[in-house]
């Protein structure tokens, strides 16, 4: 993902994969258009699924676990984390085994969407299950918002549209797209 302020700069979430080939998962970073790239070391996470880039100039990361050739390798330090200086430090605004996906409104930096997959809840600092998120108080507060979707798990995508203030699109695994507008925007 580049920074729309800047695109020499440019995210890119990896996953770890311990079977086979292992490769080492976290987020990478490039200051000079992909000619070069270098890990995120202050960044908790082993696994990252995705990043978001507040209009504010916050880092966004969720992930939490990784595939092992048996199954899952827990991450405990999994959920959504925010960075305000660049990536330099890190804080947990979400505590849970694997949050897929995050999205952070361009047009409001308190308003974060967060997906949580597979039903693994957590006992801090709510009990985080299954499907979409919402704060619309920059996390410290969530509400799970899953009216309407047909499934609670697997999800693909959380988008903000950029051009049409609080639209939000929401991607499955299996059971499609889902639009919502979002009053908060």
């Amino acid at each position: 993902m580049p920074d729309p302020d800047n695109f020499d700069v440019i995210y890119a979430p990896v996953a770890t994969r311990l079977a086979g080939k292992p490769v080492p998962g976290g987020l990478y970073v490039s200051r000079d258009s992909a000619r070069s790239w270098s890990k995120i070391d202050s960044l908790p996470l082993f696994t990252v699924s995705e990043i978001a880039l507040g209009p504010d100039g916050a880092i966004y990361a969720s992930g939490g676990y990784g595939t092992t050739s048996s199954g899952y390798k827990i991450d405990d330090g999994g959920g959504v984390y925010r960075s305000r200086d660049g990536g330099q430090t890190w804080e947990q605004i979400v505590k849970a085994i694997c949050a897929s996906n995050v999205a952070v409104s361009p047009h409001n930096p308190d308003l974060i969407y967060c997906a949580i997959d597979m039903g693994w809840p957590t006992s801090e600092p709510n009990t985080w299950s299954s499907g979409v998120w919402r704060s619309a108080d920059g996390g410290k507060t969530w509400r799970r918002i899953n009216k309407g979707l047909a499934s609670v798990f697997r999800f693909t995508r959380i988008r903000f549209n950029p051009h049409v203030k609080g639209e939000v699109w929401i991607g499955t695994w299996g059971t499609g797209y889902y639009r919502t507008i979002d009053p908060a925007g």
